[in-house]
Parts: structure tokens; C-alpha cells; sequence
């Protein structure tokens, strides 16, 4: 009688031979018989498509360009502007299939679809929730989880030669409380700017501590940044840089969703007296603090331009 140990045994026999290329048949046999013997192992589940994914070959040199938008960086509106402009010069995915995708497959199983690999066009993937969360109290960096997130992302394509990381980014003193007014919309429940974000520091928080060590280690990935501040002139250069020169609408109109005015926000809050009763933009942060913020983000934006696999926009 197979016991679960002995499961365990074959799995990790398995496991054992990733380092060996030239056993990956045995390996991926290995892995199938422990399918076999546990067939409700999410583990082994995972560790078998990894390598039923590995057996296969690019069929081409098409090019893939992925698209981790930042929360509050015209994600949504980059992506209805390709909707709007299909072409049949690259492949694009929807963000509503997209999303049933990943619904349906989780994330990893949704991108190694065989609709992404056996196209014989440049690809294009854009999704402003690649990243999350954006934010954890246990954590003072910007989307702690950034460089798992990406790394998991790009093993997905390890076939692929020619990828491209795009990613806005824009200055924390902007970039927060624009986030807290979009949680605020899909957030039943009020909860206060001091509560949401009162751990962490202007002074501090950069761009540079949450995404320098993913472009480190994926230095055969070519990063391209682009300066939110510098969205309205070089929008469509951006689009176009997406979508493999294709982006045929060079003059955009619409404009992102803003954030609250402080009216709006102090009808969220239910409170009368919260903020100013006046209409200007929410802004919870001093003229010394922007200022302070701006600088800490010039900074950020010059490091990260240093690693040869960076470009800027």
C-alpha cells in the first residue's frame, strides 16, 4: 500500500532533479505519477504544469510586452484606448477576458494559455492588478510584493526572448491619496486618510525600494518607465510604445478619472465638518511635504535610469 510519505518521496525525487536539464523527462514523469497517486495536491498540480509549460518550444521571435500598471496611472484608460484602436498587427486580450481568465485558471495557469503561445504576432498583456496589493500595514514600501509579482509573472514566458516591462510612475504625495479615493469608491465602509495611510512617510516611501531589485534580477528584461507627470505629452508615445508601433489615435481626448474634490469626499465621510467646505482637489499633505516628496521621487526616477535595461520615456 502507497503511503502518503512515499508520495512525498516521489514529489520531492522529483523536485530533486530540477537542477539536472538532461532529466527533465524523468522529472516530469516523477511529478505525473505523484498526480496520479494525490490528484487534489495543489502543490504537485503546480509543479506539473511548470514543467508540462517547459516542454514547449517559441515557435517564433514575436515579441511580448507586459504592461504592470500602477494603481492611479491612467491603467484603465491606456487599456479602453487599445480597445478602441484593435489591430490585427498584435495580440491584446481585454482586460474583462483577461480577468474571467485569471478567474477561471488563477494567474500562472491564465498566462500559459496556449492563446498566448502559439501566436504568431507580438503580444501585448496589460493589467493594473499584476502588482497588488499596493499597500500593507505591516509594510512602509509601495507594493511590498512587486518583485514576486513580477518574477512570477515572467516565469510564465521563460520561452520568450524579447520581453518588454512597461510601468508609470508618479510622486508618492500624488500618488496615495489618489489611491485612497479610488478605495473609497469600491469601499462600502469609510475609512479615514490617517487610518488608511498614517504608517507611512513621504520621507521615505520610493519607487526605487520597490522595484530596483526585480529589474536587478531580470536584467535580460528590458524596462520601460514612464513619468506620470509627463503623462499628458507622452501618452500616446506610451500607447504606441505598447502597442508595437500600431496605436493609430495620436491625438487623446478623454481624460483618467480624477480624484475627489473635497465636497465629494466629505459626502463619503457623512461628515459635514471633516473637510474645508470648499470644492478644491483632496489634498491631505502640506506644500513642504509635496515639496519634500517631489525631490524624493527626482531621485528615485535618477537611480532607477541607471541600470542599463532601463529606459525613460
Amino acid at each position: 500500500m502507497i503511503t502518503k510519505e512515499d508520495i512525498n518521496l516521489i514529489r520531492d525525487a522529483a523536485i530533486a532533479l530540477e537542477q539536472i536539464p538532461a532529466e527533465s523527462k524523468i522529472k516530469l514523469s516523477l511529478m505525473q505519477l505523484a498526480q496520479k497517486l494525490r490528484p487534489n495536491g495543489e502543490f504537485i498540480k503546480e509543479k506539473l504544469s511548470e514543467y508540462e509549460y517547459k516542454k514547449i518550444k517559441p515557435i517564433n521571435n514575436s515579441k511580448l510586452n507586459i504592461h504592470f500598471g500602477v494603481h492611479k496611472t491612467a491603467t484603465t484608460y491606456i487599456q479602453r484606448h487599445i480597445q478602441a484602436d484593435p489591430s490585427e498587427g498584435f495580440q491584446y486580450l481585454p482586460l474583462d477576458v483577461f480577468r474571467d481568465l485569471r478567474e477561471q485558471f488563477g494567474l500562472n495557469q491564465s498566462l500559459r494559455q496556449d492563446s498566448w503561445h502559439n501566436w504568431r504576432h507580438n503580444t501585448l498583456i496589460s493589467d493594473e492588478n499584476l502588482l497588488s496589493p499596493a499597500l500593507l500595514r505591516s509594510s512602509s514600501i509601495i507594493y511590498p510584493n512587486a518583485k514576486e509579482r513580477i518574477t512570477n509573472v515572467l516565469k510564465n514566458f521563460v520561452n520568450k526572448k524579447d520581453i518588454t516591462v512597461y510601468i508609470t510612475l508618479r510622486p508618492m504625495c500624488d500618488f496615495l491619496p489618489s489611491f485612497y479615493c479610488q478605495l473609497l469608491r469600491h469601499r462600502k465602509k469609510f475609512i479615514s486618510y490617517e487610518d488608511w495611510a498614517g504608517h507611512l512617510s513621504l520621507d521615505t516611501l520610493s519607487w526605487h525600494d520597490t522595484f530596483n531589485e526585480s529589474i536587478l534580477r531580470n536584467h535580460k528584461v528590458n524596462f520601460i518607465l514612464l513619468d506620470y507627470m509627463n503623462f499628458s505629452d507622452k501618452s500616446s508615445d506610451f500607447i504606441n510604445a505598447l502597442t508595437f508601433g500600431n496605436f493609430k489615435n495620436p491625438h487623446i481626448k478623454t481624460r483618467p478619472l480624477a480624484s475627489f474634490t473635497n465636497k465629494e469626499l466629505r459626502k463619503y465621510s457623512g461628515s459635514k465638518t471633516l473637510f474645508p467646505n470648499n470644492n478644491d482637489k483632496f489634498n491631505p499633505y502640506s506644500t513642504e511635504m509635496r515639496t519634500k516628496s517631489y525631490q524624493v521621487y527626482r531621485e528615485d526616477l535618477s537611480k532607477l535610469s541607471q541600470h542599463k535595461n532601463v529606459t525613460f520615456l
